[in-house]
């Protein structure tokens, strides 16, 4: 999807209400380890996002403190296009959106599937060639006041490229993923 057509949606809907859906599929060279090189431009990853609720990443994180003000850095090797939702490469360009969510958020899923040469796949087959992710577990917001990690705020991006749908209607995010999966 283009970056206009993301924006409409992000504006047009009201900030702290549940309810964006979208489905990315992505490629995983990002994540695999050396081990795994041989897998690259192989593996892709299929996610559907539903009732995604758009909170401000410092807004939550001030929400919990008692004063002062929480201090976001600048994403490492990015630039904001638009603050905090799309953000670019400096080296290559792309776009990613930038959602933030909360895991106690329950109405939020995110239910991904694997493919391997354009088949589905169970994780267990790629994931052993995939980098550790971090538990997610923020010391800068638990410093803050937030030492819940499901209260913290969480972040995931998708390349612009990859975004299949983003929009309202969850049932045409469900139409859009189950179709991708096949």
């Amino acid at each position: 999807m283009d970056y206009q057509s993301i924006m409409n949606v992000i504006n047009s809907t009201r900030k702290g209400q549940f309810g964006i859906n979208v489905v990315a599929l992505i490629s995983c060279d990002n994540r695999l380890l050396a081990s795994g090189k041989h897998l690259a431009g192989r593996v892709q990853k299929l996610t559907i996002g539903t009732n995604i609720r758009l909170v401000s990443f410092v807004g939550k994180v001030e929400g919990k403190m008692d004063g002062g003000s929480y201090q976001v850095s600048a994403p490492k090797g990015f630039v904001w296009v638009e603050y905090p939702y799309i953000k670019q490469a400096i080296k290559s360009g792309k776009q990613y959106l930038t959602i933030n969510y909360r895991e106690c958020d329950e109405r939020t899923d995110f239910e991904s599937v694997y493919f391997l040469d354009g088949k589905v796949v169970d994780k267990s087959v790629v994931e052993p060639y995939f980098k550790s992710s971090s538990n997610g577990y923020s010391q800068k917001q638990a410093a803050a006041g937030i030492t819940d990690e499901r209260e913290q705020t969480k972040v995931v991006q998708y390349e612009l490229q990859g975004i299949h749908y983003i929009g309202t209607c969850k049932a045409d995010a469900e139409d859009i993923y189950n179709t991708l999966q096949k």
